[in-house]
């Protein structure tokens, strides 16, 4: 018992910030979250390096002092940033592709699993549950906790003060906003379900929920091209 405890964090860590975060160039290069650097570019040849200079904000990964969990990496919606969610401490990083660099976007009270940006400039993110390190957020992996939720802040020029858009979630995990069809989609992981709303990307509101699908813990998701 005593060693399966001990290894289950680092098994869970790898899976959240390694495994589904992660986007794909024009060229090829894949940009992956790594707790090393931030992020990490994978050229066509296996090699890896640290992308997007991360080093000029003071990130660092040093537990028990100092905990990142960089995870849910997209692509905004013109293909020049990347937008990357720390799970840990709530920041949203964005990275220039061009220029190689990174600037806080946002940083939350809490851990946000992941940031997508629509094409109106909001930027939506979601808060898994209310932890403010790495220890917290695997407690609410082992116990079904109602204080996820999902946010929305807004493209403005003042200061960005983040739209609660649904709250008492269990565990909000990956989302995707189908402006095609005006549908938002969010796993409830810890619910077992994916849940779908009707989209109204002007106001930034969601209305008519409905469970999409019931699944076994549903963690991140994208949209196929057959909708």
């Amino acid at each position: 018992g005593d060693h399966r405890d001990l290894h289950y964090p680092l098994r869970r860590q790898r899976q959240m910030c390694i495994r589904d975060s992660g986007v794909i160039l024009a060229d090829g290069t894949l940009i992956v979250a790594d707790q090393r650097y931030g992020l990490a570019k994978i050229d066509l040849s296996g090699k890896v390096s640290p992308f997007g200079n991360f080093e000029a904000l003071d990130y660092e990964h040093n537990p028990p002092k100092v905990e990142s969990g960089p995870n849910g990496v997209h692509l905004s919606p013109d293909k020049k940033y990347v937008l990357t969610a720390d799970v840990f401490n709530g920041k949203i990083y964005k990275s220039s592709i061009e220029t190689n660099s990174t600037e806080i976007l946002y940083s939350h009270e809490y851990g946000v699993n992941t940031a997508r940006q629509d094409t109106t400039g909001a930027v939506w993110f979601t808060q898994s549950t209310e932890n403010q390190n790495e220890e917290r957020v695997f407690e609410a992996l082992d116990r079904a906790i109602p204080d996820g939720a999902l946010y929305r802040l807004p493209n403005s020029e003042d200061e960005m003060i983040p739209e609660l858009i649904i709250d008492e979630l269990y565990f909000a995990n990956g989302f995707y906003i189908d402006e095609r069809s005006n549908k938002f989609y969010l796993s409830e992981m810890m619910k077992n379900r994916v849940l779908a709303f009707d989209l109204d990307l002007s106001t930034g509101s969601l209305s008519n929920q409905v469970t999409l699908a019931n699944i076994p813990t549903p963690d991140n998701m994208e949209l196929n091209h057959d909708g």
